[in-house]
This record gives structure tokens, C-alpha cells and sequence, in this order.
């Protein structure tokens, strides 16, 4: 597929590792994630079936998440754009810094700006419950993905239709508990 198309993908936050900062003069719950593994095999949300993640596409520009928003949830049940002045200033929830590709894997922190999430209620702030309470909160990348069609095997064994060329961040999802 040569357009680009906007995929769900899930990873992992590590509750584990949270943290406490300070940013814009607020207080920050800081969550480490996994957002991605290079060399996997994926079906995400909107593709037409398995499709590899290389190494060096996730490795090529990991900066380019620093600055992206964090939502609850994916905008518009993830056919949008989070990237918006209204959804941005309505949904907001934190924001993804120190993105990194480090050991196969496409790692950020989101900083959840804690008191924000409090005054909007719901999703928002039963995220920041259950990160507190030491709970698994899943998330998934909303990202803009150009892929080729090139099917293949990984050397595990894995079967894919697809291989990404080309990925553009959007925004980072805190899932729903029932997700």
C-alpha cells in the first residue's frame, strides 16, 4: 500500500518503573513503554493482514515520537488524527518524551500530566488509578504507516503479507481497562 494509512498497534507500559516529575509547572506521573518491537510480525487495527515491523524503519527517526500527545483511548475509535486543536485541548492527557530505539524495541516515556487527568474523570483518570495502583495498563500507538507489499517469513517462522517502509508517529493511547 503506497498511501499512508493510520494503524493501531499495542504495546506495554511497565508500572514498575513510574516516576514523578515536574513539567510545565505540574505534577507528572512518568510510565516507561514498549511501543514497539522491531522484527515482529503484526496485524494491527486497519491493515489487511500480517505485516512485518523492521528494525530500521523503527530505528530510523524514534525522536520523532518526543512531543506527541498521549490520549485515552484512540481519537474517534482510532480513524483520527489526534493532532487536532480541539481534540487535543480536550483530550490531552500527557505527552511522549526520551523516545528511543534501544535493543530491538521502540522505547518512550508518556508523561501523564496528573492533575489534568484528575479534572477530566473517566478514562483519564481511571488510568492514573490503576498506574498507581501497580496495574497493567495496556497502550497502543496511533501512527501514519506506508508499507509494500513483500511476503515473507521471519526466521522464526512467522508469516507476513506486508513490510513497513515508512512510519510517521501521531499519538500514544492509554487503553480502557477492558480493552
Amino acid at each position: 500500500m503506497s498511501d499512508p494509512r493510520l494503524l493501531q498497534v499495542r504495546g506495554a507500559a511497565d508500572p514498575a518503573a513510574i516516576r514523578s516529575a515536574t513539567f510545565e509547572g505540574r505534577e507528572h506521573m512518568v510510565v516507561p513503554v514498549v511501543a514497539l518491537v522491531g522484527g515482529s510480525v503484526i496485524e494491527p487495527v486497519g491493515s489487511d493482514g500480517p505485516e512485518l515491523v523492521p528494525d530500521e524503519v523503527l530505528a530510523s527517526a524514534p525522536s520523532g515520537w518526543d512531543g506527541r500527545p498521549v490520549m485515552p483511548d484512540h481519537p474517534d475509535g482510532g480513524r483520527a488524527s489526534a493532532n487536532e486543536p480541539e481534540r487535543l485541548e480536550r483530550d490531552r492527557i500527557g505527552t511522549v518524551f526520551n523516545a528511543r530505539y534501544e535493543a530491538g524495541r521502540l522505547k518512550l516515556e508518556a508523561w501523564l500530566d496528573v492533575g489534568r487527568a484528575e479534572r477530566m474523570g473517566g478514562l483519564a483518570l481511571d488510568i492514573i488509578k490503576r498506574l498507581r495502583a501497580g496495574g497493567q495498563v495496556e497502550v497502543s500507538v496511533g501512527c501514519y504507516v506506508t508499507t509494500a507489499a513483500r511476503a515473507g517469513r521471519t526466521p522464526g517462522g512467522e508469516e507476513y503479507a506486508m513490510v513497513w517502509t515508512q512510519l510517521t508517529p501521531d499519538h500514544l493511547a492509554m487503553l480502557p481497562a477492558d480493552a
